[in-house]
């Protein structure tokens, strides 16, 4: 599982979290 966190123009900071197989 991997987590990573991206910054917005519009929003602030968004938090993502995707599962690789």
């Amino acid at each position: 599982m991997r987590c990573w966190y991206y910054k917005s123009a519009n929003s602030a900071a968004l938090s993502n979290c995707t599962h690789n197989t």
